[in-house]
């Protein structure tokens, strides 16, 4: 089994071996029952991940959306360059790192697909169910006109800029 699939969606740090980016693998990560986060259970909401490189030339911040890297010698799914806008996203930065942000340079699990925490942009209510567009800055928010990236797991009403809420991304938001 590749070394990558060992680290847990908390984890961030230094690679081993380049050949360890882009590896894809399924977490549980909500337990249906318990609504216990990260459970070893089999009963449980997942998520699709990449293990990626942040080449952004900066930190980004747990829960946000970032663009996919286009550089010759990282590009996706190897690698990530920046938080995304409205038109589309490559995926979400694991929202359960221990810390706030993951540093340029450093691997991390991008959740591509499936249940993650997300963060909202501050601007309108999120109901249960609710579909979801990309917003400014990397963050989402409620369904406007723009492009649908998922659908909420929970409500966010009236939330701060950066406030993380659990929701169902779509995997290629965007990417038409």
């Amino acid at each position: 089994m590749p070394y990558a699939s060992f680290k847990d969606l908390t984890w961030t740090g230094s690679i081993h071996s380049e050949s360890e980016l882009g590896q894809r693998h399924r977490f549980n990560v909500k337990d249906f029952i318990t609504s216990r986060l990260n459970p070893s259970s089999f009963n449980s909401a997942t998520c699709d991940a990449i293990l990626v490189l942040n080449k952004s030339g900066g930190t980004l911040a747990k829960g946000h959306t970032v663009l996919p890297s286009t550089t010759a010698s990282y590009g996706f799914p190897y690698a990530v360059q920046g938080v995304a806008g409205t038109a589309f996203m490559a995926g979400v930065v694991s929202p359960w790192i221990p810390e706030a942000t993951v540093a340029n340079g450093e691997a991390f699990w991008l959740i591509v697909n499936g249940f993650t925490e997300i963060a909202h942009t501050g601007t309108g209510n999120v109901t249960i169910g609710a579909r979801i567009e990309l917003g400014a800055s990397g963050r989402v928010t409620v369904f406007g006109s723009g492009v649908v990236c998922g659908f909420a797991h929970e409500a966010s009403n009236a939330p701060a800029a950066g406030t993380l809420f659990q929701a169902y991304i779509l995997e290629g938001a965007g990417n038409d």
